[in-house]
């Protein structure tokens, strides 16, 4: 699954660094990334893969 941020959105790239550091301890496998959209605009994306910690785990 792959979370945008919406149009005009104000996250800031620590905002997703931190999204995506916090998705990884709780057991996801994570990608941070950023899609080419028309002309010079570029739009930032994390990637979520896996089901996250079991509940024995927390």
């Amino acid at each position: 699954m792959k979370l945008y941020q919406k149009r005009n959105g104000n996250m800031s790239n620590q905002d997703w660094l931190d999204l995506g550091t916090l998705l990884l301890k709780l057991g996801y496998v994570v990608s941070i990334g950023k899609e080419k959209q028309s002309g010079s605009m570029y739009r930032s994306y994390i990637e979520i893969q896996g089901n996250g910690l079991e509940k024995e785990e927390l």
